[in-house]
């Protein structure tokens, strides 16, 4: 489990045995405008003392916002994890000093925010308390639907007239009690007939638009404020509806504890598993390499970031690999540090002949691939030829590219053993590893086999 996610759950545990025992020795009220700051006054603390940051709801809602803490010399103590925000922070000196809270609204309500200063210790410095059940991730979009209203999908299944790209801020609500490698839902097993934000994973609203300039600087602003200067874009596969992209896209950001903006590109699939679906979106994949390739570009070029983690799945990597290889054709097109092909639903033999053009313009391509995927079998079957992100016999071996056999790991029966890539701990332990710049044969459960000369890896069973 990556660090930051279990210091937040030993935290959450330790801040609901002590929530009885903490008084409040002072507290301090500030209004806060909707997308304003707010400061509170200097703050006198002792050793051991808890600063805690919550909100109270104006007229229109409850303001969610980042808490930043500083010492009365301007020095940063603590802050809210990056693009993680709820309505509670709990912070605990270790020693007697002056601080004051600067909080900064994300959220268009305004409303007040309550500083208290708690006297008993044991909260853990710079994690949350154990309310509210849930936390907020924003996940960033680019998306060439066609927008839909009244409608619980707000953008549709087919593409924009001219390649038209919309863009925008989903926020999606992760419950505190989550499970690494789980997208937490209704089950009709358990009576569950509606999402709960306190026990599934859901959008936190309709989607926030932006305008092309407003998206892009505000991405710069992020970039710039993750310690590694970095973002995450994720290309989902065919079955996929905008709303469940956003939730996944949210899930792999949350599990890894991404340091930096998380981005994902909707692509119009149809979100059907039918024959019919399929080859629908097959054609739409195709549609959408062009747009795909230009936002690319711009976020090379428009986010400051020094390094780009480019995820795919399924049919996703099929519109990622044919807009690399085209980029690799052009003598200005940037260079990306990692491409990461989960499951790629692309021929095999043409895998391998656009790979070799798009290793020109990527560090590093890693493919995760399965004898077990169900849905790839299928493909392979409709289409009549195999299948990149297929493992066992058919594992795809090219120079230069890395490819772990995850045959042994698959955990998804429900999803056609065709999400093991997100639905896995061992899959996400893995590739938190891997973007922690650790090389396969570094990395725990991984051996070395070896096929007509070329290296892969496959997991230990």
């Amino acid at each position: 489990m990556p660090k930051y996610r279990l210091l937040c759950t030993i935290a959450a545990l330790h801040s609901t045995l002590l929530a009885f025992q903490q008084p409040v020795r002072i507290t301090d009220r500030k209004l806060i405008e909707a997308f304003g700051i707010a400061r509170s006054d200097i703050l006198d603390l002792r050793a051991g003392e808890s600063v805690a940051v919550s909100a109270e709801a104006g007229p229109a809602g409850t303001p969610e916002f980042d808490t930043y803490i500083y010492s009365d010399r301007k020095v940063l103590l603590a802050r809210d994890s990056e693009d993680v925000v709820s309505e509670k922070f709990e912070w605990r000196t270790p020693m007697a000093q002056r601080v004051y809270v600067l909080a900064r609204n994300v959220g268009e309500f305004a409303g007040t925010v309550v500083i208290e200063i708690r006297t008993a210790s044991g909260s853990i410095s710079g994690a949350r308390s154990a309310e509210p059940e849930t936390a907020v991730v924003n996940v960033y979009y680019a998306t060439n639907r066609i927008p839909r209203s009244n409608s619980s999908e707000p953008y549709g299944t087919e593409p924009a007239p001219d390649g038209m790209v919309q863009f925008g801020l989903c926020r999606v609500s992760i419950p505190r009690d989550h499970k690494m490698g789980e997208l937490e839902g209704p089950s009709i097993w358990k009576l569950e007939f509606r999402p709960n934000p306190g026990k599934h994973v859901v959008l936190s609203g309709p989607p926030l638009t932006a305008s092309e300039q407003e998206f892009f600087a505000t991405l710069k602003q992020k970039v710039g404020s993750s310690a590694q200067k970095q973002a995450l874009v994720f290309l989902h596969g065919f079955n996929t509806t905008f709303t469940g992209a956003a939730l996944r896209t949210a899930q792999i950001a949350y599990d890894l504890g991404f340091d930096g903006p998380a981005i994902f590109y909707s692509w119009p699939s149809h979100g059907d598993l039918s024959p019919l679906g399929y080859n629908s979106d097959g054609r739409n994949a195709d549609l959408t390499v062009a747009p795909f390739k230009q936002f690319l570009q711009q976020v090379s070029e428009r986010t400051g970031a020094r390094t780009i983690h480019l995820i795919a799945h399924s049919m996703g990597g099929r519109i990622m690999v044919r807009a690399l290889s085209e980029m690799a054709a052009v003598n200005a097109a940037p260079r990306f540090h990692r491409v990461i092909l989960m499951a790629p639903d692309i021929d095999a033999a043409l895998f391998r002949q656009l790979a070799t053009q798009m290793e020109t313009r990527v560090d590093e391509i890693t493919v995760y691939a399965s004898s077990r995927d169900l849905a790839l079998k299928a493909s392979n079957l409709y289409a009549g030829y195999a299948r990149a992100g297929q493992g066992g016999d058919k594992v795809v071996l090219v120079s230069g590219v890395t490819t772990i056999d995850a045959s042994v790991v698959d955990t998804s029966l429900l999803g056609a053993l065709h999400q093991y890539y997100a639905d896995s701990r061992t899959i996400l332990s893995d590739l938190f590893q891997l973007m922690q710049e650790r090389p396969p044969g570094e990395r725990f459960g991984l051996r070395r086999v070896q096929r007509n000369g070329l290296p892969y890896w496959i997991f230990r069973p």
